[in-house]
């Protein structure tokens, strides 16, 4: 059961592609540092932006929490009540002109 899970390879093709990568990084600095420069900067870029946006998201839900405050139901229910009590009594107010200039006009 072991021999399936192990790899098939010895120590010299280890040591083998251990050489190489190393070969690799050494003969190319340039190369993996131009990587790891872009790399580096996609990631100040990218991480720039999310907390940018994490930022202004938590400052448009303080500014939607601070709306619903100020528009508590019973500033609301107030509200409403002072325009309709204003729409009755300028409705009442309509009326009693209105007949009032009735009751002059018939005597």
């Amino acid at each position: 059961m072991w021999s399936l899970l192990r790899p098939k390879t010895d120590a010299s093709t280890m040591m083998g592609l251990l050489r190489v990568t190393l070969a690799f990084l050494i003969c190319a600095p340039t190369s993996v540092s131009s990587i790891l420069e872009s790399w580096a900067t996609d990631f100040l870029q990218k991480g720039l932006f999310i907390s940018l946006i994490i930022y202004f998201h938590e400052l448009d839900i303080l500014v939607f929490a601070n709306i619903l405050h100020s528009l508590t139901i019973y500033q609301v229910i107030y509200e409403l009540e002072e325009v309709f009590f204003k729409g009755i009594l300028s409705s009442l107010l309509f009326l009693s002109i209105k007949y009032n200039i009735w009751g002059k006009q018939a005597s």
